[in-house]
């Protein structure tokens, strides 16, 4: 019983060991590069400056869909209860 426990031992601390010391948790070689953007933060009255001083966006009207042809009610089949 003795034997189980010490090979127990021995076996977690060496995985611990290789968690922490191995690497296991760098990053790998092939790993792709971070893309960064620069920002800076503006109070709301430059904000609303900004906005006012932008052109404005024309305002097209969407097209309207045409109306499907309606069919007349003679060319419907009339149909009769049983």
């Amino acid at each position: 019983m003795n034997t189980g426990m010490i090979t127990s031992g021995a076996g977690h601390a060496g995985v611990m060991l290789w968690l922490l010391i191995g690497g296991f948790f760098g990053s790998p070689p092939d790993a792709p590069e971070v893309a960064v953007s620069e920002v800076s933060l503006i109070s709301s009255a430059q904000f609303d400056a900004m906005v006012a001083a932008a052109p404005a966006a024309p305002q097209t009207e969407a097209p309207q869909p045409e109306a499907p042809a309606t069919e007349t009610a003679a060319a419907a089949p009339a149909s009769s209860p049983r």
